[in-house]
């Protein structure tokens, strides 16, 4: 059996948290007086997306991946949250005019800078929560046999 991403629910995932993070957050802080919102937050959708990811995996092939696997579903996740990313950054400065402003203001050489910064980071935490997904997974299914079967 060979595993292939779900890049449907990767990015269902994914950009259902880029979007609904932040309206969440704006809720707690008018409705509640909650400030949760940060740069940290940023980056729980590659977390999360990539752990269901890894869950998926263990789920359809009954083992853990192994590392050199692991790298590879690292990457192209990393590519896919990239590009994701992309578009979202992209919808939030056409349609958020404080975005658009603060975009204005920035360099070529800072976007590069910080593009990189986000990719190599999406890589680690892709590989990081692809294992740690596929892990949690490989405990339940130990305990449950059936579980996930289909």
């Amino acid at each position: 059996m060979t595993y292939r991403i779900g890049i449907w629910r990767f990015c269902a995932w994914f950009i259902g948290l880029s979007i609904g993070l932040p309206l969440l957050f704006e809720a707690l802080r008018s409705f509640a007086g909650l400030d949760l919102a940060s740069s940290g937050a940023s980056i729980l959708p590659m977390m999360i997306a990539s752990m269901q990811e890894g869950s998926a995996f263990a789920r359809t092939e009954r083992r853990r991946p192994g590392n050199a696997e692991a790298w590879r579903f690292a990457v192209s996740l990393t590519a896919l949250g990239a590009g994701l990313t992309v578009v979202t950054a992209t919808a939030s400065v056409l349609l958020v005019p404080s975005a658009m402003a603060l975009a204005a203001g920035m360099s070529v050489g800072a976007v590069a800078m910080i593009a990189g910064v986000v990719i190599v980071l999406y890589l680690g935490l892709a590989r990081i929560f692809f294992g740690l997904g596929a892990r949690s997974r490989m405990k339940v299914i130990e305990q449950d046999p059936a579980d996930g079967e289909r």
